[in-house]
């Protein structure tokens, strides 16, 4: 039986993996038998894979970030669905097209800002998390424009009124 070598971010992801897994300790020995399989068998296979694991681990640190835009992305996109079925307006592949589009240059904004504070720059200066955060705000505002058209009210003006009252009230007294 050949042994399976790893680099040292093979190592990291497959150690992460067993800490992450450690309830699915089965599929996680099947991927440790596969892998070694794919070493054993063919070389080109085993370099896509080292290369996979590679990558997978290196852009780990995204996985939250990226989740959330995919999360804020996704209710934005039924919460316009919804705001265009109420207005009687046609659902084309076009809007839908835009949406994906939108998606991938989120994502890859994320991961270019991620690869320039990691290879170029060298130093964790949160571009990350601000440019993250600069989509979200995004997102948030369509989402909060599709609600305040479904249900006719604009909550954050109201509350603004609210909250002026308050201090208005305050501020005669």
């Amino acid at each position: 039986m050949h042994s399976l070598t790893l680099t040292r971010a093979e190592e990291v992801l497959l150690r992460l993996s067993c800490d992450y897994n450690r309830s699915e300790g089965v599929s996680f020995q099947l991927f440790i038998v596969m892998g070694t399989f794919v070493q054993k068998e063919m070389n080109f296979g085993s370099q896509i894979m080292k290369f996979i694991i590679g990558c997978t681990a290196f852009f780990l640190p995204l996985k939250a970030p990226i989740n959330a835009i995919f999360i804020l992305i996704s209710i934005d996109w039924m919460t316009g669905v919804y705001r265009s079925l109420k207005a009687n307006r046609k659902f084309t592949s076009y809007r839908l097209r835009k949406s994906v589009e939108k998606t991938v240059g989120y994502v890859l904004a994320v991961i270019a800002v991620f690869v320039l504070e990691q290879e170029v720059i060298g130093v964790d200066w949160g571009l990350v998390k601000i440019v993250a955060g600069y989509i979200a705000i995004t997102e948030v505002a369509s989402i909060y424009e599709n609600i305040a058209a479904i249900t006719g009210k604009e909550f954050l003006l109201d509350l603004w009124k609210i909250i002026k009252k308050k201090f208005d009230d305050k501020l005669i007294k």
